[in-house]
């Protein structure tokens, strides 16, 4: 009786954890995206591209009522039309906001998958770093920093397909219950399966890219993790087999986008333009509270555009990251973590190095990608998706693994620092 009260006690308290942490993420989710300005006549962020998405919001569902083709159109583009499949269409995204897109209309279903966007995934990476660190304040630290990392508040400007990354922690979760023996294959094909369909089904770009970084994820943990190599052999089979169910779940897409015209395709010099600057992980940009507009001079020459530039870190969380490494490299999964984090900076930087707002001729790792199918689209900047994930990780093990109470307050101290250096400015709104 007395391991039942015990375990019931302790279900409570992660129970209230996970709670805190979803209240947590909602309301930093509305003070800096929305900060009191109505959903239901305002758009949150800026640009054009808030407004394809919610063309597709209303698309699928009158596209279904009058049985139309739902991956080609001839609304655009007459008379010959335009194939959908290589378009921005969410349609996950799309299904999931049809009541509101109905009820409320395409503007209060964008708003409200825009606010849910950071809060979901960084719920989703609570529950994954609270499985890597056992600790739940270390795990809320980690969720934060995911959610309102720079990445996602740059994409939350008006890229909806890129900032909605919930599924990104969630297949990472799981491929480490199936490493850790939690999970069987029965259980871990489908969730991987399910995982992998639908960030399919709202961003093909990031789904190419995790499944690239993925796999040398994988490589590096067969090389370094020893002890663990049956069992990622095993994740290796479920995740070949996951693959082939999500092909089956999207092959009408798939038989779009391959079968199909290619109507669209991107310019060559995107990868070239749309990369991260050297100068970027340790100067704020626009959208930074701290510092952002006081460095907006040099930012602004910056590669790409506001919405693309995430890679800010700040000096703060890469000593983190240095203390983590210096504490932990004896460790082989940290030593996997540090190698996985540093390859994804690099490729992160282009095929060709920019620096302090200056493109160089300095070629840089991910040179030879840009001549390759499909891959070559990827636009390099939006790999800091990746490398905060990773950083959410190493802030969450670093702080639970400080052995004194102290030494506790003062890390915990640290990264309230960090979280201050890179708090995001509110966001614009569309009237």
């Amino acid at each position: 009786m007395g391991e039942m009260r015990d375990e019931m006690k302790k279900t409570t308290a992660n129970a209230k954890w996970s709670a805190g942490a979803l209240a947590l993420y909602m309301l930093a989710s509305y003070i800096f995206l929305d900060h009191g300005n109505a959903i239901t006549t305002n758009i949150l962020g800026f640009g054009e591209d808030p407004s394809l998405i919610m063309w597709f919001f209303k698309w699928w569902p009158w596209a279904i009522a009058h049985h139309l083709n739902l991956l080609h159109t001839n609304l655009v583009w007459q008379p010959l039309g335009m194939n959908l499949a290589w378009t921005t269409n969410v349609p996950l995204l799309a299904f999931f906001a049809l009541p509101i897109t109905l009820l409320a209309g395409p503007v209060v279903a964008y708003n409200l998958a825009t606010l849910m966007a950071p809060v979901l995934a960084g719920w989703a990476t609570y529950f994954l770093c609270l499985r890597l660190s056992r600790s739940p304040a270390a795990a809320i630290a980690g969720g934060y920093l995911f959610a309102f990392s720079s990445y996602e508040m740059a994409e939350t400007l008006d890229h909806l397909n890129l900032d909605f990354t919930v599924f990104i922690p969630l297949l990472l979760l799981f491929a480490v219950k199936r490493v850790q023996g939690d999970l069987n294959r029965l259980k871990t094909v489908p969730l991987l399966g399910l995982c992998m369909t639908g960030q399919f089904l709202i961003s093909v770009e990031i789904s190419i890219t995790a499944a690239m970084f993925g796999t040398f994820a994988w490589l590096i943990s067969m090389a370094l993790l020893r002890q663990h190599r049956p069992a990622l052999v095993r994740l290796g089979v479920d995740a070949c087999l996951a693959s082939l169910m999500t092909a089956v779940l999207v092959s009408p897409l798939l038989f779009a986008m391959f079968m199909g015209a290619h109507d669209l395709k991107l310019p060559f010099f995107w990868p070239f333009v749309y990369a991260n600057d050297l100068a970027s992980f340790l100067v704020p940009t626009f959208m930074s509270a701290v510092g952002g507009m006081a460095l907006l001079p040099l930012t602004r020459h910056f590669s790409g555009f506001v919405d693309e530039q995430g890679a800010y870190i700040g000096l703060p969380l890469l000593a983190i990251i240095g203390l983590f490494g210096f504490e932990s490299w004896r460790r082989p999964h940290a030593r996997v973590m540090l190698i996985v984090l540093l390859v994804i900076a690099i490729a992160s930087l282009g095929p060709q190095l920019w620096l302090a707002g200056h493109f160089s001729r300095i070629v840089m790792p991910w040179y030879p990608m840009v001549w390759l199918p499909y891959i070559s689209s990827a636009e390099p900047d939006r790999f800091s998706l990746y490398i905060w994930l990773l950083i959410a990780i190493i802030v969450s093990l670093w702080l639970a693994r400080a052995q004194t109470p102290e030494a506790k307050r003062l890390r915990f101290l640290f990264v309230l620092l960090a979280c201050a250096i890179i708090l995001p400015a509110a966001h614009p709104i569309q009237k």
